[in-house]
C-alpha cells in the first residue's frame, strides 16, 4: 500500500467520524504527514482532552497551512470548550478554503444559534441546505431557529422536511411536536409526541414533553393526569432522576391527578436538586405553593 492510500485509510478507520469528513470535506484525500497530528488530536478530543486537540491539530495547520479539516476540528474543539470567537474564527478559515462543504456551514451555523445570532445562523444553515439537499439535521437546527423567533409555521415546515430526509429520528417528531404545542395544535402534538416513543421507546424529551402537556395544558379535554404520572416516571427513569426538569413534570402530574401530597414531595425535590436556571427556579417554587394548596398548575399557552 502506497504511503499516499496508508493516510487515507488510518484517517478513515477513527470510528467512522473521519471516514464521515471524507465525503463533506473531500481536501482530506490529500493528507499526508498531517494525518498523524490529526488522528491524535481527534483521539484527544474524544477524550475531552480539549488542551490536548488544539495542540494536535494546530500543529497539524502549521504543517498543511491550508487544510480546511484542521481548522474544522479545531473549531469544533473550541465550540466545545466554550470559546465561540476562536471557534467562528477556524470556521471562518476552514469555509474560505472550503467553499463548497455543508458540513463546515452547518458548524458555523450552531455557533451562530447558540450566540442567538439568529439572522446569521439561518443563512449559514440554508448555505448548508443548498450545498446539500438532503441534510435533515440543517433543516431541524433551522427549525429550532425559526422556532425561537417566533416563525412557527416555518419551523414547522423545517422540521417536516427534515423528517422526510429522515424517518429514524425520534428527536425530529418531538421538535415538530412542541412547535405544534406552542402554536395550540395539542392534537398534532400529541400525534407527534407518540410517534416520537414509538419510534425510539427511549426518547425521553418525548415522554417528558408529552406528561407535561398532559399535567398542565391550558386546554382541559387534553389534561391526563394518570398517563402524566406514567409518563413522567418514564422522563425520570431514563435520565436517571438526575433531570431536575422531568421532576418538575412528575410534581405537575400529581398534582392533575389530584395527588397534591405526591405533588408536593417531587416539587420539593425537583427544588433541592438545584440544577436549574434563577427563572426556572422561581417558576417551581411557585408551582409549589400552588401544590401546597391544593391546586393544580395549568399553562397559561
Amino acid at each position: 500500500m502506497s504511503g499516499f492510500a496508508a493516510a487515507v485509510l488510518a484517517v478513515c478507520v477513527i470510528a467512522g467520524v473521519v471516514a464521515l469528513e471524507l465525503l463533506l470535506f473531500p481536501s482530506l484525500r490529500f493528507w499526508n504527514k498531517p494525518v498523524d497530528e490529526l488522528q491524535q488530536g481527534i483521539e484527544a478530543y474524544r477524550k475531552l482532552n480539549y488542551d490536548g486537540a488544539i495542540r494536535h491539530f494546530s500543529e497539524a495547520i502549521v504543517r498543511r497551512p491550508t487544510s480546511d479539516i484542521a481548522y474544522n476540528w479545531r473549531g469544533m474543539t473550541y465550540q466545545s470548550k466554550g470559546e465561540p470567537n476562536k471557534a467562528l474564527a477556524d470556521y471562518d478559515t476552514a469555509i474560505r478554503f472550503n467553499p463548497t462543504s455543508a458540513g463546515l456551514y452547518y458548524n458555523r451555523a450552531s455557533v451562530h444559534q447558540a450566540g442567538r445570532e439568529y439572522a446569521a445562523a439561518v443563512a449559514d444553515y440554508e448555505e448548508a441546505i443548498r450545498i446539500n439537499p438532503a441534510y435533515a439535521m440543517a433543516y431541524n437546527n433551522r427549525g429550532n431557529v425559526r422556532r425561537a423567533t417566533g416563525d412557527l409555521d416555518q419551523a414547522i415546515s423545517d422540521y417536516t422536511a427534515a423528517i422526510r430526509l429522515d424517518r429514524t429520528n425520534a428527536h425530529l417528531l418531538g421538535n415538530r411536536a412542541t412547535a405544534y404545542r406552542v402554536q395550540g395544535d395539542i392534537a398534532r402534538a400529541i400525534e407527534d409526541y407518540e410517534s416520537a416513543i414509538k419510534l425510539n421507546p427511549k426518547e425521553d424529551a418525548a415522554f417528558n414533553n408529552l406528561a407535561w402537556l398532559w399535567s398542565t395544558c391550558p386546554q382541559p379535554a387534553y389534561r391526563d393526569g394518570r398517563r402524566a404520572i406514567e409518563y413522567a416516571m418514564k422522563a425520570c427513569e431514563l435520565r436517571q432522576w438526575k433531570d431536575a426538569a422531568s421532576v418538575d413534570t412528575l410534581a405537575a402530574a400529581h398534582a392533575e391527578a389530584g395527588e397534591f401530597e405526591g405533588a408536593v414531595k417531587w416539587e420539593s425535590k425537583c427544588l433541592e436538586m438545584g440544577n436549574m436556571s434563577e427563572s426556572d427556579t422561581a417558576g417551581a417554587k411557585d408551582r409549589l405553593e400552588l401544590y401546597q394548596a391544593g391546586k393544580p398548575y395549568h399553562s397559561e399557552k
